[in-house]
């Protein structure tokens, strides 16, 4: 596993990005316009309604569209309703969506009645080792670290259903990608363009990495 870092605006960077399995862009949502289109095979977009329409027009239709949905929304205006969610845009290849917490639950039989048939056989329902995911993700916000991240059992849920066996940052913030792809032993590489967050990001992965005797490979932009 290799975990790498670097002091510098990605925008520039589509063709070394490129060569890693997943993408997960995050970038301010004001900023998606400008967002250049990198060619990875997996690409996770987190976006809002305002500006779903840039992540279509420079990416295309989506595989698949999750809501996360989070209890403790922010209010943006007298003349808007509190906003509770966000948009994450899948494209590429998955895998299983069992993925999500421990299932407990037991066989149990199921009904006749089917989506578009009328009748059926005899079914039974055979849980599996985790729940699967649902199409709107509940995680409440983490904005203690002042870099707005995203929590991080649900950046661990949406790797898991890609595997991936490397991740690219670009917009790496308070560094919540880097420490569930070093749990999952994922080969990571973090790019973040303000100083002042990357250092402060990159002495927090040290630290984590520390642990076991692991090194961080940090660039700063000079």
């Amino acid at each position: 596993m290799k975990i790498k870092t670097i002091n510098k605006c990605c925008y520039n960077m589509v063709k070394e990005i490129s060569n890693y399995d997943l993408l997960i862009l995050d970038p301010p949502f004001n900023k998606w316009n400008e967002i250049p289109k990198f060619k990875n095979r997996n690409i996770i977009c987190f976006t809002n309604f305002q500006n779903r329409e840039d992540v279509t027009k420079t990416y295309g239709k989506p595989k698949i569209e999750f809501i996360w949905y989070f209890k403790d929304g922010r209010w943006v205006s007298n003349n808007f309703p509190r906003l509770t969610h966000e948009s994450i845009l899948l494209y590429g290849k998955t895998n299983s969506a069992f993925v999500g917490e421990i299932n407990t639950a037991k066989p149990s039989k199921k009904g006749k009645g089917h989506i578009g048939k009328t009748k059926m056989a005899d079914r039974v329902y055979y849980p599996k080792n985790n729940k699967q995911l649902n199409s709107v993700l509940e995680y409440p916000r983490d904005v203690s670290t002042g870099c707005w991240s995203k929590p991080k059992n649900l950046i661990n849920d949406l790797i898991n259903f890609i595997k991936p066996t490397s991740v690219c940052d670009p917009f790496m913030g308070s560094g919540i990608v880097a420490e569930v792809c070093y749990e999952l032993n994922i080969n990571y590489y973090g790019i973040e363009k303000n100083k002042t967050i990357y250092k402060n990001t990159e002495k927090n992965i040290s630290n984590l990495l520390k642990q076991n005797d692991l090194f961080l490979e940090g660039i700063y932009d000079n």
